[in-house]
């Protein structure tokens, strides 16, 4: 029997004397696997088989010559729309196109970020914050629950820096063919799979002399989910890591991009030489290479010694690199796929055969 299926049984009684009762028919389902016990099932390419900072985690190179990562890592999901065939298989740019991140192991809840870049219209989206100036972003106001990408990536107001959708949720609407992250009034299963999240935050920046970013993926991991509860660093006095906000969406964190590359903890992206660029995880890998290869994490640089607030990005070469929350880069959505409200209906995790996304 195969989890989540209908099945017809039947069933009689025949005694020692050659009698057969009359036949009780039913339908029943078996109980639908969890999201991350169906992936797990089809042994996918580059899962790992530990668990890494948290979640089972999908992790690999790719080669020149496959700048798409198909049959590398097969971690595609086509999410948002009720025709996967037409608007997923074997498209790499499609707008309903995710990977997964990795695998809650307590819940079986898939962690995905979209595979293309958020747009409004043909540009790169966001600004981290639209203050327009790193000497008006201080402090709480280019912490992650305030500032602009936040914001907008989860329908609040004050988001807008342009094309704000206003006070609405955030949702895929899969009635446009650019993912909208905004609540629909007509549909909103799709807004149901996501799950909400406490999203930790935080500054990750200079210990003293010491570069936070420039460790391995499980001191990052321990600096990002609050583990290492404190830190000095320049001009800021001692700092908690601790920060968290309940919401839909957030964004990668550091400690994802690390992980990604290799699938251990020993892993270092802060360099350019660390390799990381060819990781299945970087800008570059998601078939769209010509664009914005820059792209936003969830953690916050702090304050620079010298001038403000920085932020931290992926870079188009493959390492870390601490910006001016000015900078306009890349955005990819990031979410957790709640198991109790979503199931997969069909796939294994291959370009042409994403898994597939539907309702419980």
């Amino acid at each position: 029997l195969q989890p989540g299926q209908t099945y017809t049984i039947e069933a009689y009684v025949y005694d020692l004397s050659g009698r057969t009762s009359s036949v009780v028919s039913g339908n029943y389902a078996t109980k639908s696997a969890k999201l991350g016990d169906y992936v797990k099932s089809k042994n996918p390419k580059g899962l790992s088989t530990n668990v890494l900072g948290g979640l089972y985690r999908f992790y690999g190179a790719c080669n020149a010559a496959n700048e798409g990562c198909t049959n590398v890592v097969d971690n595609f999901v086509c999410f948002g729309t009720d025709s996967p065939n037409t608007d997923c298989a074997g498209n790499v740019t499609s707008d309903y196109m995710y990977r997964i991140i990795g695998i809650d192991p307590s819940t079986g809840d898939l962690k995905l970020i979209k595979n293309t870049e958020v747009t409004d219209g043909n540009t790169s989206f966001f600004f981290w914050n639209n203050t327009y100036s790193y000497s008006n972003c201080a402090g709480e106001a280019c912490e992650w629950p305030y500032v602009s990408i936040y914001k907008r990536l989860n329908g609040l107001s004050n988001g807008q820096n342009e094309g704000s959708e206003g006070d609405t949720n955030v949702f895929i609407n899969s009635t446009t063919s650019n993912v909208q992250y905004v609540k629909s009034t007509g549909n909103d299963k799709w807004y149901k799979m996501i799950k909400d999240t406490n999203w930790l935050y935080g500054d990750i920046g200079y210990n003293g002399s010491s570069n936070e970013t420039d460790k391995t993926a499980d001191e990052v991991y321990a600096i990002e989910t609050g583990n290492k509860s404190t830190y000095t660093g320049y001009n800021k006095g001692t700092y908690t890591w601790n920060s968290t906000i309940q919401a839909k969406i957030g964004l990668m964190y550091i400690h994802d991009y690390y992980y990604s590359y290799k699938g251990d903890g020993t892993t270092n992206c802060y360099s350019s030489s660390a390799g990381c660029y060819a990781s299945w995880l970087h800008m570059s890998k998601n078939g769209q290479s010509g664009n914005n290869q820059y792209e936003w994490t969830m953690s916050r640089y702090g304050r620079d010694q010298f001038v403000g607030y920085y932020t931290w990005t992926s870079t188009a070469y493959g390492y870390m690199d601490s910006v001016l929350p000015t900078s306009n880069f890349a955005v990819r959505p990031v979410f957790f796929l709640d198991s109790s409200e979503a199931k997969i209906s069909s796939g294994i995790g291959t370009l042409g055969s994403p898994f597939v996304i539907v309702e419980r």
